[in-house]
């Protein structure tokens, strides 16, 4: 007997059918991020893809992308989880049993599957239910497209081995097709209402960014600025982060962008770098700031010119048609005719897509990158956090960036720079 094909609902045993019992209507009436049109517009979108790259049957097994085909949203986007989606016909998705909530009440989905784990006194491998869902709907003998490879920054789960060679082993009339990076590709260009999502997210970054500079004093540490940055983002209507944010304090700043923060106390004088996202229905809009406790230095003055002059460049090329390369070479080019000092280290990559996303990162959509070497070519409504940033390494770092989308007269802000790049504690308060 298979849990799925034959008695899935039966195996949901104790507390957890009771709550499916219990809730279904409510469940079915959750909140959708998007409409329903929004979902298939996704969807066709892929299906076309998929047309071109002779898949019939997309298994997607990457919960980002799975969110944001479906609207699926889950705290735990580690959990084995499929999403089936056939160029003819309706989705389905098949999931750990304790996901079916999050997967009724943020989508549309009518198709979902159980998987029932050795806690439900059953011994069936995962991949073997996989299997047996995809000849529940007929789809056995298609040309399946599965992601096996996937090149991101911290997203970017893979069909795991064994999920892969039972299919292959079990499926003889079916056909793989490596469709790794596929869904990612087609997440790089927003539709209207993603990019309304960013607009909305970037309130809640800068309401973040705000509350953080204010109360910048000598005496804080880096935890209590990000209480404050987190606290004012989630007030003001922001969501979990993809990624965690940054602060990072005085000679700690001049270390590594990714360095986390503990309890480093701020002194008179030092730089100190916030990096957060406000985030509107798991779309992140971040963006980097950095402030000075008192006076700059004349090589951090001309730092700062120096990067702000990268960030408008960069903006104002953010048109359709140019290069990623082109992007980052010319803020190469920029950062260079300043000639800060050696032992003030420039940042090599000065932008990557983001949008939709989940822990534990918000920028899924790698390769694309102002990274030199990066030869994809800007269109209308990619969204990119840029960034530039220097490092006087164990000393100090100053950082900035937005989040900006492509258009055809150059980058427009998603997040804002309404208030200084460099602020200035405590002179530059009145932002």
């Amino acid at each position: 007997m298979n849990p799925i094909t034959d008695r899935p609902k039966a195996l949901l045993e104790g507390e957890f059918q009771r709550i499916l019992q219990a809730s279904d209507s409510s469940l079915k009436n959750g909140e959708k991020p998007f409409p329903r049109e929004e979902f298939q517009l996704r969807q066709d979108r892929v299906r076309e893809m998929m047309r071109e790259r002779g898949i019939e049957l997309l298994l997607v097994n990457e919960a980002v992308n799975i969110g944001y085909l479906t609207g699926y949203d889950t705290i735990f986007p580690g959990c084995w989880v499929y999403l089936g989606l056939p160029l003819n016909g309706e989705p389905w998705m098949i999931g750990a049993d304790i996901e079916l909530t999050c997967a009724q009440y943020f989508t549309y989905l009518e198709n979902y599957e159980y998987m029932v784990g050795p806690e439900r006194g059953e011994h069936v491998a995962p991949g073997e239910q996989l299997m047996a869902c995809v000849n529940k709907y007929g789809q056995g003998n298609l040309a399946i497209g599965v992601e096996l490879d996937m090149a991101t920054w911290g997203n970017g789960r893979s069909m795991t081995i064994r999920d892969y060679e039972t299919l292959k082993k079990g499926l003889t009339k079916a056909r793989f097709v490596d469709a790794s990076g596929l869904v990612n590709e087609a997440r790089t260009v927003k539709t209207e209402l993603e990019i309304e999502a960013l607009r909305q997210a970037g309130l809640y970054t800068v309401a973040g960014h705000k509350a953080a500079f204010k109360a910048l004093k000598p005496g804080m540490t880096e935890a209590e600025i990000a209480g404050l940055a987190y606290g004012a983002t989630f007030a003001a209507g922001g969501e979990s982060i993809g990624n965690q944010g940054l602060v990072a304090v005085g000679d700690k700043s001049g270390f590594a962008p990714h360095i986390p923060w503990k309890r480093h106390v701020i002194q008179t004088g030092d730089t100190v770098y916030v990096e957060h996202a406000g985030v509107h229905n798991n779309y992140n809009c971040p963006q980097m700031r950095t402030a000075i406790l008192g006076e700059p230095t004349a090589v951090q003055k001309k730092a700062d010119e120096a990067l702000q002059a990268v960030m408008k460049n960069t903006i104002a090329m953010m048109k359709p048609g140019v290069l990623c390369t082109d992007v980052a070479e010319a803020s190469r080019h920029i950062l260079e005719s300043y000639q800060l000092p050696d032992d003030v280290l420039p940042g090599d990559c000065f932008g990557y897509s983001v949008g939709f996303s989940m822990p534990p990162s918000w920028c899924p959509d790698a390769p694309l990158a102002f990274i030199e070497g990066c030869d994809i070519v800007l269109v209308p409504n990619m969204v990119f956090h840029t960034i530039t940033y220097v490092y006087s390494p164990g000393k100090w770092a100053i950082e900035l960036s937005e989040t900006v989308r492509v258009t055809e007269q150059g980058g427009e802000l998603l997040s804002t720079g309404e208030f200084p790049w460099l602020v200035r504690v405590p002179q530059d308060v009145n932002w």
